[in-house]
């Protein structure tokens, strides 16, 4: 089981993540990260997975239109949830309402993976979907929500997170967790920005002249781009899940627009290519097309 961490105090209507007393090694995943700061019990979590109310909340809070935010996520099955851990207080079962999010979200073969069955769910709890049977626009939808929030009403109060939806508190958890990993992965860090193409990368994406698959492009070249980099869905750093890397790359474009880090003075006139314009391939369509 994983070692207790606490949280610190909220700071500006969020929690901040207590990661510094995290060792420096072993270096946690998203996931191994969120268990120890949010000092997660694989027990109770385990019994919690056990309740039928708490798996189809999940699923509902994930509903990526849907109105269920993480307090009525936990509001809704608080009643099953307590019966089975009677310790449990109503902001520690929000904790657990994220940690299984992000589990479920995890690869089959990984033994961390909860599976939650979205069929079923939506058959159990009907009234946790109702979203999907309103129209698409007009004011059904945000009288729906509201309804769910004033039905909510003072439940986990001291959370929060409690009126913030699976997208937007994903978000927040993901920037303390590059917080944690980049502080922890200097060496890594390190050995990237050893190649000086990579800095003129980094300095156009500063200077809002690529995206990052415009970097990609730019810096590693077309064939490596096609036949190692998308292979491998574009990681750049073996440890850190691929969805991340585009924020790391992002955030060091940043520290060197703002001098937090040096770069090399000669830079564009030794890869003018790299600078060409703005270039967002993702958007823009083929690369072959030039760029605006």
């Amino acid at each position: 089981m994983l070692e207790a961490a606490p949280l610190t105090p909220i700071v500006e209507g969020r929690r901040v993540m207590n990661w510094k007393s995290l060792p420096d090694k072993p270096k946690y995943d998203f996931v191994d990260f969120m268990m120890r700061v949010c000092d997660i019990d694989e027990s109770v979590l385990r019994r919690l997975t056990e309740v039928p109310a708490f798996l189809a909340t999940i699923v509902a809070y994930m509903y990526h239109t849907g109105p269920i935010r993480l307090g009525y996520a936990g509001f809704f099955c608080w009643a099953q949830a307590k019966s089975v851990t009677p310790s449990l207080t109503e902001e520690k079962l929000l904790d657990y309402v994220r940690i299984v999010s992000y589990r479920r979200k995890l690869a089959e073969e990984d033994s961390r993976f909860i599976a939650i069955d979205y069929r079923s769910a939506k058959s159990d709890f009907p009234e946790l979907f109702r979203i999907e049977t309103l129209p698409l626009v007009g004011p059904e939808r945000t009288n729906h929500s509201q309804h769910l929030l004033k039905e909510m009403g003072s439940f986990a109060l001291g959370h929060a997170f409690r009126e913030q939806g699976y997208a937007s508190i994903r978000s927040f958890d993901e920037s303390d967790y590059l917080d944690y990993w980049m502080a922890r992965s200097e060496d890594e860090i390190a050995a990237f920005l050893s190649n000086p193409r990579v800095l003129a990368g980094l300095d156009a994406m500063g200077q809002d002249r690529l995206s990052f698959h415009g970097f990609l492009e730019r810096v590693y070249g077309d064939e490596y781009c096609d036949n190692v980099l998308r292979q491998n869905n574009y990681v750049l750093f073996s440890d850190l899940h691929a969805d991340l890397n585009a924020f790391v790359v992002g955030r060091l474009a940043i520290q060197f627009r703002s001098g937090l880090r040096m770069l090399p003075s000669d830079l564009q006139i030794r890869y003018p290519e790299i600078y060409e314009g703005y270039y967002k391939p993702e958007l823009f369509g083929a690369r072959k097309s030039s760029p605006s």
